[in-house]
């Protein structure tokens, strides 16, 4: 399959990596045609990049419907140690050892100190990245950048990897429309869980404020874990993806903060909604305003934010931003649509900085 490549979003090297985007489209979609991984017919921004060698497996679990919120199903996915589901308030009981290193048990992923990080004395702020489909956790990092903005910013970093479905493309089992093409039972939810628990047993983590970015399917995913680990999120980001249709699969039992990121000429995850999978997916606008509601936020949208310069192939300041303001819990819900962007935006060095913080600025009460 033809793949659309923006060179300018990646490091030469990594852009060859690009050039095999896959669909997770059983088939086709009715939301457009065109670019794009997830759900669509080419390669896009992080995706299409073969597979780490260290998402191997699936775990045993539930694919779909949303979990409860403080984590109470059961074991790990991730062939790691079985920890505790809802991460307490000491992760799984074990003192903080400060050791740092590889987590994640069968599906390894290195979490990222930063400069003048004092793990004894210091809780900091964990930043979770999520991939797109047919994608993985360094790929994603090469498009966000987010690494640069540790040291700047102080916060630990990790960008764990999805399994593998039977086309070899890594993915994130995050809803009925996202994008589990082969019925998997993986249970990403429990196993991304386990990897916060895990983080928190090796390092100072503040509890108050671990945030997840998702991309595409990626971004479903952080829609997912927010809905059933309420407890335990302070704020997530979605770059083109979207949360549940079936607002029932989604129990969020405390609040939690949130920015919907979409280019309204999105052709892999349509800006005004559409199918895959033949499930539905809301539009981003929907989207924010569903999250407004499970945020029990009461506030009218404001577009009187300034607007942003998030995709560099689009002249001038392209994305509009619509704010909901402090909503229950000290958590701001936002929307920011990128005018003619598509699903893979050319990022400017803005967009690391403005999405980070966004998420930095809360904190769970």
């Amino acid at each position: 399959m033809a793949a659309r490549l923006r060179s300018l979003a990646f490091p030469g090297a990594l852009a060859l990596a690009m050039l095999a985007g896959e669909s997770c489209s059983s088939g086709g979609k009715s939301n457009g045609s065109g670019g794009g991984e997830s759900a669509s017919s080419s390669g896009s921004g992080s995706s299409g990049g073969s597979g780490s060698s260290s998402s191997g497996g699936s775990g045993a679990g539930t694919g779909s419907g949303g979990g409860d919120s403080d984590g109470g199903s059961g074991g790990s996915s991730s062939g790691g140690p079985s920890l505790d589901a809802d991460g307490g308030d000491g992760g799984s009981g074990i003192a903080n050892v400060c050791a740092g290193g590889v987590v994640g048990g069968s599906r390894p992923a290195t979490v990222r100190t930063f400069a003048g990080y004092d793990c004894a004395t210091t809780p900091a702020p964990l930043v979770i990245l999520l991939h797109d489909y047919a994608s993985s956790g360094s790929l994603a990092e090469a498009y966000f950048n987010f690494d640069a903005q540790a040291d700047i910013l102080g916060f630990l970093y990790v960008h764990p990897d999805g399994t593998k479905d039977s086309s070899g493309n890594e993915f994130w089992n995050a809803t009925d429309a996202c994008c589990n093409v082969n019925g998997s039972t993986v249970d990403d939810s429990s196993y991304l869980l386990d990897l916060i628990s895990q983080i928190r047993d090796q390092f100072n983590v503040d509890k108050n404020r671990i945030y997840i970015v998702g991309y595409g399917n990626g971004g479903f995913m952080a829609y997912r874990m927010a809905c059933d680990h309420g407890l335990q999120i302070a704020a997530i980001a979605d770059l083109g993806g979207a949360m549940w249709a079936d607002l029932s699969k989604c129990d969020l039992k405390a609040p939690v903060g949130a920015v919907e990121i979409h280019g309204t000429d999105d052709a892999t995850f349509d800006y005004d909604g559409g199918t895959n999978l033949g499930a539905i997916y809301p539009s981003a606008p929907v989207t924010a305003t569903n999250w407004v509601a499970e945020d029990h936020c009461a506030n009218a949208p404001s577009d009187a934010g300034a607007s942003l310069d998030l995709d560099t192939s689009i002249p001038g300041a392209e994305t509009t931003v619509t704010n909901w303001g402090l909503c229950p819990g000290a958590t701001n819900i936002a929307l920011w649509s990128i005018v003619g962007g598509s699903h893979t935006p050319v990022l400017s060095s803005s967009f690391a900085p403005s999405v980070l913080a966004f998420l930095l600025a809360q904190t769970k009460l």
